[in-house]
Protein backbone atom coordinates (compact mmCIF):
# COMPACT_ATOMS: atom_id res chain seq x y z
CA UNK A 1 0.00 0.00 0.00
CA UNK A 2 1.26 3.45 -0.88
CA UNK A 3 1.50 5.77 2.14
CA UNK A 4 -0.68 8.57 0.65
CA UNK A 5 -3.51 6.04 0.45
CA UNK A 6 -3.59 5.50 4.22
CA UNK A 7 -5.71 8.48 5.31
CA UNK A 8 -8.26 7.74 2.58
CA UNK A 9 -8.34 4.04 3.39
CA UNK A 10 -8.71 4.59 7.12
CA UNK A 11 -11.30 7.36 6.85
CA UNK A 12 -14.22 4.92 6.96
CA UNK A 13 -12.82 2.56 9.57
CA UNK A 14 -13.84 2.82 13.20
CA UNK A 15 -11.30 2.41 15.98
CA UNK A 16 -13.26 -0.06 18.13
CA UNK A 17 -10.64 -2.79 17.77
CA UNK A 18 -7.52 -0.63 17.86
CA UNK A 19 -5.73 -1.60 21.04
CA UNK A 20 -3.06 1.07 21.15
CA UNK A 21 -5.12 4.18 20.33
CA UNK A 22 -3.17 4.89 17.14
CA UNK A 23 -6.28 6.23 15.31
CA UNK A 24 -6.76 8.74 18.13
CA UNK A 25 -3.21 10.00 17.81
CA UNK A 26 -3.62 10.18 14.03
CA UNK A 27 -6.83 12.17 14.47
CA UNK A 28 -4.98 14.65 16.68
CA UNK A 29 -2.32 15.10 13.98
CA UNK A 30 -4.93 15.55 11.24
CA UNK A 31 -6.82 18.01 13.50
CA UNK A 32 -9.98 15.95 13.60
CA UNK A 33 -11.77 16.63 16.89
CA UNK A 34 -11.94 13.38 18.84
CA UNK A 35 -15.16 12.10 20.38
CA UNK A 36 -14.55 8.74 22.04
CA UNK A 37 -15.83 6.22 24.56
CA UNK A 38 -13.95 6.68 27.83
CA UNK A 39 -12.48 3.21 28.39
CA UNK A 40 -9.25 1.21 28.36
CA UNK A 41 -6.26 3.34 27.28
CA UNK A 42 -8.37 6.05 25.65
CA UNK A 43 -8.43 8.51 28.60
CA UNK A 44 -4.70 8.08 29.17
CA UNK A 45 -3.99 8.65 25.48
CA UNK A 46 -6.23 11.69 25.06
CA UNK A 47 -5.82 13.36 28.43
CA UNK A 48 -8.13 16.38 28.41
CA UNK A 49 -7.83 16.80 24.63
CA UNK A 50 -11.13 15.23 23.58
CA UNK A 51 -14.80 14.93 24.29
CA UNK A 52 -15.43 11.53 25.87
CA UNK A 53 -18.60 9.73 26.85
CA UNK A 54 -18.97 7.10 29.57
CA UNK A 55 -22.17 5.27 28.69
CA UNK A 56 -23.32 3.61 25.50
CA UNK A 57 -26.81 3.19 26.94
CA UNK A 58 -28.12 6.64 26.03
CA UNK A 59 -27.31 6.84 22.33
CA UNK A 60 -29.52 9.90 21.88
CA UNK A 61 -27.28 11.79 24.31
CA UNK A 62 -24.14 10.46 22.60
CA UNK A 63 -25.49 11.62 19.23
CA UNK A 64 -26.47 15.03 20.63
CA UNK A 65 -22.98 15.51 22.05
CA UNK A 66 -21.38 14.51 18.73
CA UNK A 67 -23.69 16.98 16.99
CA UNK A 68 -22.53 19.77 19.32
CA UNK A 69 -18.91 18.96 18.58
CA UNK A 70 -19.59 19.24 14.85
CA UNK A 71 -21.85 22.29 14.96
CA UNK A 72 -20.25 24.46 17.65
CA UNK A 73 -17.14 25.96 16.16
CA UNK A 74 -15.91 27.26 19.51
CA UNK A 75 -16.06 23.79 21.09
CA UNK A 76 -14.48 22.15 18.04
CA UNK A 77 -11.66 24.72 17.98
CA UNK A 78 -11.04 24.26 21.71
CA UNK A 79 -10.77 20.49 21.31
CA UNK A 80 -8.43 20.83 18.33
CA UNK A 81 -6.27 23.34 20.22
CA UNK A 82 -5.98 20.91 23.15
CA UNK A 83 -5.16 18.10 20.73
CA UNK A 84 -2.39 20.18 19.14
CA UNK A 85 -0.71 20.25 22.55
CA UNK A 86 -1.50 16.65 23.51
CA UNK A 87 -0.14 15.17 20.28
CA UNK A 88 3.31 16.49 21.16
CA UNK A 89 3.50 13.82 23.87
CA UNK A 90 3.68 11.19 21.12
CA UNK A 91 6.57 12.56 19.08
CA UNK A 92 9.29 9.94 18.47
CA UNK A 93 11.81 11.79 20.63
CA UNK A 94 9.30 11.74 23.49
CA UNK A 95 8.57 8.00 23.37
CA UNK A 96 11.74 6.34 22.08
CA UNK A 97 13.34 6.13 25.54
CA UNK A 98 10.17 4.54 26.92
CA UNK A 99 10.19 1.93 24.16
CA UNK A 100 13.88 1.23 24.73
CA UNK A 101 13.31 0.76 28.46
CA UNK A 102 10.33 -1.53 27.87
CA UNK A 103 12.30 -3.61 25.37
CA UNK A 104 15.16 -4.00 27.84
CA UNK A 105 12.74 -5.08 30.56
CA UNK A 106 11.16 -7.67 28.27
CA UNK A 107 14.21 -9.14 26.50
CA UNK A 108 17.22 -7.71 28.31
CA UNK A 109 19.92 -5.27 27.16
Amino acid sequence: MVVPQLPRRDAGIGGFLEGFCVPLIEAMWFEVPVFAFKSSAIPETLGEAAVMFTSKDDLANVAATAHLLVQRGKLRRAVIKAQQQRRLHFLPEKVVHLLDRLTEELVGP
